[in-house]
């Protein structure tokens, strides 16, 4: 039996980012797959303009709005909603204060970062909701670390964006995200000093200038991309060198989704994806000479093969359909506990 679903973004209004993506990419695909779904969003957003399911339009200004409080109860008494799943953290009490007083739906937490939760936090929520979801084994380690002891873990996936040729040389990386200190682009720019392989930094942020500083002759600024997965396609390896822990990494999927090898930073979700020797390599962060060793060792064959290896392992696992079945799963199996 189909459920009905309702998810809630309702705290973002400007963002489009890893969570806004992952609410769109498993909204669209509940609902091919016969899932009775809609979202509750902010009017305008970005997360609004790109969405296949339906939305509800809502806006909370803050975690204790409680003039949203009101909009809530009316949101669901006004369907027979089975469950409704936060996703930011601002939206963690609002809406399930109102399910409580309004009888119903149930309430899923999905964590989408490895932040350890507060105790006296990880206490309330488990108050509030029947089950929670985590992204990636990283994050739910997280949250059973705080007292929440079941917790069920859930793979994101990307869209297909359809295989892509391999590039001829030279030989070419990319690094591709928000340009801020703990995604690593410095760490990868120190490792580009010397190296055989042209880099691309694609992405803006408040590390722009500071990189713009560091540039070398086989170092380049894209800038903000609208096309990522061309970027990447463009290149022969896909770099992720995060310096903090990776709730998941989304960037890793679609890389291998356009048949490219990753090398990025063994941490968090990151060594959930990435399959050492097989699809990529795993490096220490925050170290930029085994960062440059390791992209040493690559040349053209090792990298054809092993973003052959990552095409397999994202049709095998990370497609929005895998993604869709193992999530509405979790879902299912909460509801039944």
């Amino acid at each position: 039996m189909a459920l009905r679903i309702l998810h809630i973004a309702s705290s973002m209004p400007d963002d489009w980012g890893g969570i806004e993506r992952y609410i769109s990419y498993l909204s669209e695909a509940q609902v091919r797959a016969g899932q009775s779904v809609a979202v509750a969003a902010v009017p305008g957003s970005p997360l609004a303009s790109r969405l296949v399911a339906r939305q509800v339009p809502v806006r909370l200004a803050n975690k204790y709005d409680l003039r949203a409080l009101g909009t809530f109860l009316r949101i669901f008494r006004a369907e027979p909603w089975d469950v409704a799943v936060a996703h930011f953290s601002p939206d963690y009490l609002v809406p399930a204060w109102a399910a409580r007083l309004a009888g119903g739906p149930a309430m899923i937490l999905t964590r989408h970062v490895a932040v350890p939760l507060k105790p006296a936090r990880a206490r309330q929520y488990r108050g509030l909701y029947r089950g929670f979801v985590a992204v990636s084994g990283a994050v739910a380690e997280t949250v059973c670390a705080a007292g929440i002891l079941v917790c069920k873990v859930a793979h994101p996936g990307v869209p297909d964006p359809g295989v892509r040729s391999f590039p001829r040389p030279p030989l070419r990386a990319c690094v591709v995200g928000r340009l801020v200190r703990e995604k690593g682009q410095r760490i990868a720019m120190e490792a580009s000093v010397g190296s055989k392989w042209g880099w691309d930094f694609a992405g803006s942020g408040p590390d722009e200038d500071a990189l713009h500083r560091m540039l070398g002759s086989n170092t380049r600024m894209l800038g903000s991309v609208s096309d990522p997965a061309g970027v990447m396609a463009r290149s022969h390896v896909v770099v992720i060198p995060s310096t903090w822990v990776e709730a998941f990494g989304l960037v890793a999927v679609e890389a291998m989704a356009v048949g490219r090898c990753v090398v990025a930073s063994a941490r968090g979700g990151l060594v959930e994806i990435v399959q050492p020797g097989v699809t990529g390599l795993l490096v220490p962060p925050s170290d930029p000479a085994a960062l440059r060793e390791a992209m040493e060792t690559m040349d053209l064959d090792r990298a054809r093969a092993m973003g052959h290896a990552g095409r397999l392992r994202y049709e095998e696992g990370f497609t929005v359909e895998a993604m869709e079945r193992r999530t509405t799963a979790a879902y299912e199996t909460i509801l039944a506990s």
